[in-house]
């Protein structure tokens, strides 16, 4: 009945298929078919095989079959039966994080799960990061958004961050203490812990880690770097700070994806968990290979993956995506550039595939297709290199935005790991939603805001604004005060103050900050020699200006008294070399007595600008 089908014959007598025969044949002879046997209905049962049966199927369908009796109905009022619905359907949802009755729970999920529209709004900001591309990481944890690395004037490890009470957000530089790997863009950037629940409100907490994995270390995509390390983010009075708390070294990768598998789905084997990267280019060439960090003894090693040669496994790809649903990792798109076709972001072609990555369990892994859209021209263009991707609330949907070569601004639902178009909202107003890029930052807010900074786009410019989305018809909390705040016009980043302010700075100065020293040491040594250096330009500028005074009066000497001889004249390039060690050699002489004279002033400026 619910099919809407006639009923079959085995429907009408409960005796089964056996006994509709047996009727058949009694009736072409001209007997009278046999006395129904009385059947047991389903609402005879008791209430536990009820649930039994419901556990079986998925909440909405459940909801669908009650609806044909009141029995049903009635054991979906049960809030056990949903707390089981939201377990199974949503992945490591919590239903006692939520305040609404659990089948509304389930109701909102299951539509974001759905994932049919987002709609975006521009996040009104100030901050010294700039444009930037390659990749930067970005996340939120403790109420607080993260900026972190990618390529702006240069590589960076340097971290930006902006409490999310506040707006306009505000992103400040990040005091980082500790000796880290070098600054790089495209790199493996993840934080080592699990989701926080759902609308957490609080600000600061405890500490936790980041992982930073290679990346290149040279412009023009050149020089895949060989280390990783592990930064702890902690929030003392007066805001967060970081410090390098473990380096070592790794294969040389960049390009790749790199995700956190948290204890519970690691096995004893990793009692901490571990970080798996995936593909990626080394040494100049796009690769498809897998490795894992154990973060309890920080050792990399190549897992075995289950399967033969024969059997079907995702090809090389790099600028990828790999996101945890459940208890695997979904594996989209990416592109095949490396050194031998013009880099990953324009080189090689787009891979339009999607793979789950199974048996988490102590990393005995396999590989099962998802999807494959390569033949499906409805497909084309929306998902590519360089995308962004969001798992949505906790569902087990995976939503990608942009990405490609060119890039597009379209976005891809994928719903157990088949992919589905979804619909562009936007706020009213000019530039209502953002701009076609790849090779940016993204991740998502506590309260499931999707949150986007910066990105590249071929032949146009590095973006440096910040944009919001909601996912289904309910905006979240942190896009309901961006629309309350209005139409505000979005506020300048301030990189050109910084700019100015850093340019009279000594370049290994410039490169110590960026690197996160704090050593008032190293900070006192670079000062002095700063100081050193200042101190032999004076002296330099001072003797050439008495030379040039002396030039001057010999040639009104020479203009007075014409009868004498020339004297012999020095060469230029002589007399400059004569002079400049003249003056090296007392500029080695007044040091020692400048330093002496202020012993306390290197030092008071590094004990200043150290914490």
């Amino acid at each position: 009945r619910v099919l809407g089908e006639p009923p079959k014959a085995s429907d009408e007598h409960p005796a089964g298929a056996a006994q509709a025969e047996d009727d058949m044949a009694r009736r072409k002879v001209g007997e009278a078919p046999t006395a129904p046997v009385p059947g047991l209905s389903l609402k005879d049962l008791s209430e536990e095989v009820h649930h039994g049966v419901l556990a079986g199927l998925r909440g909405c369908e459940a909801a669908a079959i009650a609806a044909t009796g009141t029995f049903m109905a009635r054991a979906l009022a049960d809030d056990q039966v949903w707390r089981l619905f939201l377990r199974q359907d949503f992945c490591d949802h919590d239903a006692a994080s939520g305040k609404a009755p659990l089948a509304q729970q389930y109701r909102e999920l299951l539509a974001l799960e759905q994932c049919r529209q987002i709609t975006w709004r521009r996040v009104p900001c100030r901050h010294r990061l700039g444009a930037r591309e390659g990749s930067p990481g970005m996340f939120s944890r403790r109420g607080h958004v993260f900026v972190m690395g990618g390529w702006g004037h240069g590589p960076g490890t340097d971290l930006h961050a902006g409490r999310l009470d506040e707006l306009p957000l505000t992103l400040n530089e990040v005091l980082v203490s500790g000796g880290g790997p070098p600054p790089t863009y495209e790199t493996g950037i993840t934080v080592l812990e699990e989701d926080e629940p759902a609308g957490d409100p609080r600000i600061g907490g405890e500490p936790f880690q980041v992982a930073y994995t290679g990346g290149y270390m040279y412009g023009g995509y050149q020089h895949e770097s060989e280390r990783f390390g592990i930064l702890e983010v902690s929030f003392p009075e007066g805001g967060p700070r970081g410090r390098w708390v473990c380096t070592g070294e790794m294969t040389a990768r960049s390009n790749h994806s790199a995700t956190y598998v948290p204890p519970r789905l690691a096995g004893p084997r990793f009692p901490k968990g571990y970080l798996v990267t995936v593909g990626g280019n080394r040494s100049g060439f796009v690769s498809d290979d897998v490795e894992i960090l154990d973060l309890e003894t920080n050792t990399w090693s190549v897992p075995y993956i289950a399967g033969d040669a024969h059997e079907a496994r995702p090809g090389p790809r790099n600028t990828h995506s790999a996101t945890l649903v459940g208890d695997r990792i979904l594996v989209v798109a990416g592109g095949t550039g490396d050194g031998t076709n013009s880099g990953p972001p324009r080189g090689g072609r787009e891979v339009s595939d999607a793979w789950w990555l199974e048996g988490l369990e102590d990393g005995l892994l396999r590989w099962a297709r998802a999807a494959d859209w390569a033949s499906e021209r409805a497909m084309a263009g929306r998902v590519g290199r360089g995308h962004r991707a969001f798992r949505v609330g906790r569902t087990g949907t995976v939503l990608t935005f942009s990405g490609g070569l060119p890039p597009g601004s379209s976005a891809l639902a994928f719903v157990d790991g088949k992919p589905r178009p979804v619909v562009m909202n936007a706020a009213e107003g000019p530039q209502s939603r953002p701009s076609a890029r790849a090779l940016g930052g993204g991740c998502v807010l506590a309260d499931g805001t999707l949150v986007i900074y910066g990105g590249w786009l071929p032949r146009g410019p590095t973006f440096n604004d910040m944009w919001a989305a909601s996912v289904g018809d309910q905006e979240t909390p942190f896009v309901a005060r961006l629309a309350a705040a209005g139409d505000q016009a979005p506020v300048a980043d301030e990189e050109e103050d910084e700019d100015d302010a850093m340019a009279a700075l000594d370049p290994r100065f410039l490169m110590l900050l960026r690197l996160g020293g704090t050593n008032p040491e190293d900070l006192r040594r670079i000062l002095g020699e700063v100081h050193n250096n200042r101190l032999r330009e004076a002296l330099l500028q001072s003797r050439e200006e008495e030379r040039e005074e002396e030039n001057d009066s010999e040639e009104d000497s020479d203009e007075d008294n014409d009868s004498e001889p020339d004297s012999e004249e020095v060469p230029e390039w002589a007399r400059d070399d004569d002079e400049e060690a003249v003056v090296e050699d007392e500029a080695e002489r007044l040091l020692p007595e400048a330093e002496a004279e202020r012993p306390g002033a290197a030092s008071s400026e590094a004990e200043e600008l150290a914490p």
